[in-house]
């Protein structure tokens, strides 16, 4: 009777034990949503959306990207052939390719924007052995109308740009495998030549390999990730201010949950901000760019 009493004991007292576990490992869950969640909140991604450009042919190695509001223009390198490159000519309206501008555009393009001012398309080239270079091409036949060198900018080494208004632009150079990068405002000017407006440096940590550039209301919008050797959270579009000491304070920074090298950042004019892929994809974020969510540190 009593080796009965005891056992009947003994499995209410495991009984017990186990609910008490179950109720901690319950507790334990819900407060590791609750973290998970703040963490979502407090750390949010931008959600974007394929704009569904396929490929005509089976053309590859992406690079610059930007919109004048009817057409998308995407450039192609040839690097390893030392050609030219090329730029997709893209209709926004049905993300139909119209025209192939084939080996115009400067070696590899990493930069290429929209002078409204103009209504053309200016590229910059990148290369290790290739100094900077600004091109203003003929939007409709993809044919150089102007060209600048510029061994002596900034870093002296080709990056991107961006156009800010007239015949201004912001050419960003860097260094090879370092993080510092440099903006500077020029004024293209006929026959080749153009006027330097200053050099603005970053030295800051380093922000990633440079992607794409636009710029809107004042600010240099930046895209940056870590190229090829990226596993997580590679992609961050930064907007940074341009002081007037000269140096360059990064305002916000915007994360996209995105697995591929990213290639080009371009704005329309409604406010939407796209950005390009290796895989010669286009995607658009899907909130307008004031209602983007910053990455809160």
């Amino acid at each position: 009777m009593k080796h009965h009493i005891l056992k009947k004991s003994l499995i209410a007292l495991t009984v017990f034990a186990l609910t008490g576990l179950m109720i901690q490992a319950d507790v334990v869950d819900m407060r590791t949503l609750r973290e998970k969640a703040r963490s979502i909140k407090q750390w949010p991604y931008n959600e974007y959306t394929d704009v569904g450009y396929e490929k005509p042919t089976p053309w590859e190695c992406a690079q610059g990207l930007c919109c004048d509001g009817e057409y998308f223009y995407f450039a192609a390198h040839h690097d390893r052939t030392g050609e030219l490159s090329d730029i997709h000519k893209i209709r926004m309206s049905d993300n139909v390719e119209v025209a192939c501008f084939e080996k115009q555009a400067p070696r590899h393009s990493p930069g290429i924007d929209w002078n409204e001012y103009n209504d053309t398309i200016i590229a910059c080239c990148y290369g290790k052995k290739l100094t900077p270079c600004v091109w203003e091409l003929d939007k409709n036949t993809g044919k150089a109308i102007g060209k600048w060198d510029c061994p002596e900018v900034g870093h002296k080494a080709g990056g991107l740009i961006a156009w800010e208004k007239k015949n201004d632009i912001i050419l960003l150079t860097s260094i090879d495998d370092s993080p510092h990068i440099a903006f500077t405002r020029m004024t293209l000017l006929p026959d080749g030549k153009f006027k330097e407006n200053g050099t603005w440096y970053y030295e800051g940590p380093n922000l990633g390999v440079p992607q794409g550039m636009d710029f809107k209301n004042g600010r240099v919008w930046f895209l940056a990730d870590a190229g090829k050797t990226v596993l997580e959270n590679p992609h961050i579009i930064y907007v940074l201010k341009l002081n007037r000491n000269k140096t360059v304070s990064v305002e916000k920074q915007y994360r996209v949950d995105f697995h591929t090298e990213t290639e080009g950042l371009t704005f329309d004019k409604k406010g939407h901000l796209y950005f390009g892929s290796a895989e010669e994809k286009i995607y658009r974020i899907d909130a307008k760019y004031k209602k983007m969510k910053p990455w809160k540190e």
